[in-house]
Formats: structure tokens, sequence, C-alpha cells
């Protein structure tokens, strides 16, 4: 499934960020992040707190590394230099796609980071380690390609939520799958830990 979250607009954060480009969201998110604790409550602080920030800084501001408080303790001065960095590297895309709706350029954006530099990467080493071929047919070149193309001409594709894609796999996919509520495929960790911990 990599690649169908950016191609089709599935992330809720999407829809999250431009809503939090209004004033009165903002403000709003302000308001609710106390009454959160732990992730919520920095992943709320993080889209609330855009400010003026640009596009890119937007997107990058919700995916953790960025609003980490751990990180310049880890990392010490270079972890600034390099969050800066990438938010240059963001806005960057985000200019030269500069046609595309805000909506089809953070897809864009992360299709050219997150998914290539950070999913990818992980389930090709996860997968090689483990000697399992996975297939990834949302990165297929022409799939994506096409999508792309439709983008440019089409400032309503993709619609939130992936029923462009819903309804383009209808009658090929079961109803019930179709009809299922989306859904990551997270790391299975804790079950290692545990394991871990009893030997």
């Amino acid at each position: 499934g990599d690649a169908g979250d950016e191609l089709f607009a599935g992330y809720d954060r999407y829809p999250a960020i431009l809503a939090a480009s209004r004033p009165a969201t903002r403000f709003l998110l302000s308001m609710l992040a106390p009454l959160l604790s732990g992730a919520r409550r920095a992943k709320l602080r993080a889209i609330g707190g855009f400010g003026d920030q640009t596009l890119g800084g937007r997107l990058l501001a919700t995916q953790g590394l960025a609003s980490c408080p751990q990180g310049s303790g880890l990392v010490g001065a270079s972890w600034s230099a390099a969050i800066e960095s990438e938010s240059r590297r963001y806005d960057s895309i985000a200019d030269r796609v500069s046609k595309f709706t805000p909506l089809q350029r953070l897809g864009i954006i992360d299709l050219e980071t997150y998914l290539s530099h950070d999913l990818l990467v992980k389930t090709d080493r996860v997968s090689m380690a483990s000697g399992l071929e996975v297939r990834t047919p949302f990165t297929d070149v022409h799939l994506v390609h096409a999508v792309i193309t439709a983008m440019r001409t089409n400032p309503r594709f993709p619609v939130t939520g992936k029923r462009s894609l819903r309804r383009i796999l209808k009658g090929r996919l079961p109803a019930d799958t179709l009809a299922a509520p989306k859904q990551g495929f997270g790391v299975p960790l804790k079950p290692a830990v545990a394991q871990g911990a009893e030997l």
C-alpha cells in the first residue's frame, strides 16, 4: 500500500494542515491542546502552531522528528540545522509544483521525501533482512505518472479519503474491502520488546 496515501490524499494530516492555515482553526486547536496528553497533544500543538509557516514547513511540523522535543538534546545543535535544511527542501519542492493545488502539493512533497527516504527504505531493509520480497504497486511509474497528470488537469483530484481510488477499484475488489476504514501498518515492536525482556 505504500504511496497510496501520498497519491490519493489518504493522510489525515493533509486536511488538518489545510484547515489549520486558517486563524480561527489555529485558535481552536490551541485551546484544545491542553486537554490532551502525550503524542496527541504534541501533534495538535504542531498542527496548531503553524503561524505564517510555508506549506512545506507546515507538513514538516506534523512529522514526528520535526516536533520531537528530545531531538536537540540527543543530537545537539546539528538537530536544528538538520530540521531547517529539511524545511528548505520541502519548500523547494512545494515551489517547484506551485501550479498544483495545496492538497496535491502536500502529496507530492511526501512522495519525494517521506515515502522515498523513510517508508520505502524501512520496508526494503526489514523485508530483505527477512528474505521477503515486498511489492509496492502504487509506486509503479506508469500509475504515478497517470495520477500526477490527472492532478495537473483536474484541481479536484485527488478527493480526500481515497474516494477516487475506491471508485477506480469498484467491481475489482470485494465491497467490504472497499468500505473498510483506513488502516495503517505499524511496526510490531511490542512483542519483540516483551520477548527481549524475558531473555
